[in-house]
């Protein structure tokens, strides 16, 4: 989904219609994905252009861009040609900081960001 996100506001700049067409054959090459999607598989609510979802996605999609780094749940090996697409172009660095699983089932995690210093701007999550 973060692949997609990023991607939208291109899409979006593309397109003149005011929606996309669910029900199209089309199918979506987003960078970071390794095979096109066929848009009968995304959201309706990401297809359509007027929906509060869509500005969510698009606003979120532009602010990501500005980002100095974007922490994901995932690790390398499991998504390693996302990661390394993601890596190419104006995309902010991502850092794969996975699994962060909850095994028990009922705990929710609460991260701790912790600044090392002002001058070097390195960041510390620690799980509590």
């Amino acid at each position: 989904m973060l692949g997609l996100m990023l991607h939208l506001p291109v899409l979006h700049s593309q397109s003149e219609s005011p929606e996309f067409d669910h029900d199209s054959l089309t199918e979506l090459t987003v960078p970071s994905f390794a095979n096109s999607v066929p848009f009968k598989v995304l959201l309706n609510a990401i297809l359509d252009k007027h929906s509060e979802a869509y500005k969510w996605f698009l606003h979120h999609g532009r602010r990501f861009r500005e980002a100095k780094g974007i922490i994901v749940n995932t690790f390398g090996e499991l998504e390693r040609y996302a990661i390394e697409s993601l890596a190419v172009g104006e995309t902010p660095k991502v850092y794969a900081v996975g699994p962060i699983i909850d095994v028990e089932g009922n705990k929710q995690f609460q991260f701790q960001f912790q600044f090392q210093s002002q001058s070097s701007r390195e960041v510390i999550i620690r799980s509590g």
